[in-house]
């Protein structure tokens, strides 16, 4: 068997990671990934060589994206590999990418929905409704996903060729348990001293994840005795704004922004709170990994955040776009450290239970046999 995934990018955000992810998990004969870049950064070496050593076949083709000199590429590329599964992740590579593998009679396409389909721009939310039946299959990563698109939304047409499969994470890293002597080295490298609580919070810094609403809250967040730092660990478009907003509202010296990290599961040792303001969704691998590492977590509603994390038994659940329930969320857990510890405990339960790289790549391969 033959899989070929495509998206734009080969990093960036959850997308690119859970395709990698599902990528490197994935035992079939022949595994590769089409990519062109588009809204993110060229890859780096160290990514390039990772999903190369774990038999990974990487096919880039130049941008532009979205013209037809991407389309004529992307068929040559088809024509070329001969893939048993096409595998299109991001909307717009899903309606491009199913029109030509429907005209080159790819055997079996695959279209994974990493967000909420109302959530995309209008004219792409208008061509997927006219493209959902060309895949033979449509994966949704959260249940609140399909249940909008298909059940109560415009898809219910596809209604037979749909399904869930959470996305998941190499749960390696998390694996040990957090060794005191590490995590306070960490922490010095970070310059964060023993009195200080870290929050942190990953991803692209865009409006859709809510940052804006994570430092408004941090300026209503009470400090006590000890320094409060927020750890803003990712790159994007809205760095800029969220600079000036902390420092217009005095956090700007206890806000800091890493930009994008390969040590993302080592920074999470470091940390004492970890906190997802998004403000839509599919189902964030960043709130997983903080899941898998242990920390109490304070996210948003949004998206599938609920299906990772139950408000009051592995964490605190608040509306989007409610500074003042974040921060009195963040509150609660700042100040009853014995409850932010169950719940820490009670989320790594949750991660290492049902979010696996492993169960994640063995759903995907049942489809993609059962499409075969």
């Amino acid at each position: 068997m033959k899989v070929l995934h495509v998206h734009t990018d080969l990093v960036g955000g959850g997308i690119e990671r859970m395709m990698g992810t599902l990528a490197m998990h994935t035992h079939a004969d022949e595994v590769g990934i089409c990519w062109c870049p588009a809204n993110h950064a060229e890859p780096f070496a160290r990514d390039l060589h990772a999903l190369e050593e774990a038999g990974v076949a990487l096919h880039r083709i130049p941008p532009p994206f979205l013209s037809l000199r991407y389309a004529a590429r992307l068929a040559d590329a088809l024509r070329r590999l001969r893939p048993d599964v096409l595998h299109l992740h991001g909307a717009s590579v899903g309606v491009i990418g199913s029109f030509i593998g429907r005209t080159l009679r790819v055997p079996a396409i695959v279209y994974t929905e990493h967000l909420q389909h109302d959530r995309h721009a209008g004219w792409l939310q208008r061509a997927r409704e006219m493209t959902c039946g060309i895949p033979n299959r449509t994966v949704y990563v959260s249940q609140r996903s399909f249940r909008l698109a298909v059940e109560e939304g415009p898809m219910a047409g596809i209604a037979d060729r749909a399904c869930v499969i959470h996305n998941g994470i190499d749960l390696s890293p998390f694996e040990a348990e957090t060794d005191p002597g590490e995590r306070a080295e960490v922490r010095e490298q970070l310059e964060l001293s023993e009195q200080t609580v870290a929050i942190g919070c990953v991803g692209l810094l865009w409006e859709a994840k809510g940052q804006e609403y994570l430092i408004r809250a941090m300026a209503e967040v009470e400090r006590g005795d000890g320094e409060l730092t927020l750890l803003l660990i990712g790159g994007g478009a809205d760095e800029a704004h969220l600079r000036k907003l902390a420092d217009d509202l005095s956090v700007g010296e206890s806000t800091r922004f890493l930009g994008w990290r390969h040590d993302v599961p080592r920074v999470l040792r470091a940390l004492d709170l970890y906190v997802q303001p998004s403000l839509t969704e599919g189902l964030p691998l960043a709130v997983v990994e903080a899941a898998a590492a242990g920390l109490p977590i304070v996210a948003t509603d949004a998206g599938g955040i609920p299906e990772i994390i139950t408000d009051g038994r592995d964490g605190l659940l608040v509306p989007s776009a409610d500074p003042q329930a974040l921060a009195g969320a963040m509150q609660t857990l700042l100040d009853d450290r014995s409850q932010a510890l169950e719940f820490g405990e009670a989320a790594k339960h949750t991660a290492f239970e049902r979010f696996s790289a492993e169960a994640m790549a063995e759903r995907y391969m049942e489809l993609y046999e059962t499409l075969l």
